[in-house]
């Protein structure tokens, strides 16, 4: 706890997690936008359709899920 006080007050702690947590989801952002950018109309509705499938999926194993909680209690 000691050195947790040798780098500020709680609130500019606080304030330094808050700006390092969305410098990176801006990096992280940013590095998709340019991925996305740099695909060719083929292999964004290739992209598409990956994305589409793995919806469904999760939307199918949801349902599965929901069914069974349902019928058992």
């Amino acid at each position: 706890m000691g050195d947790a006080n040798k780098r500020g007050p709680y609130e500019v702690r606080v304030q330094q997690s808050v700006a390092r947590k969305a410098a990176k989801i801006e990096k992280k952002h940013a590095a998709a936008q340019a991925w996305w950018e740099g695909l060719t109309e083929e292999q964004r509705q290739e992209e598409k359709k990956k994305a589409k499938e793995a919806r469904d999926a999760r939307l199918t194993l949801l349902g599965v899920v929901g069914l069974v909680t349902q019928v058992v209690p």
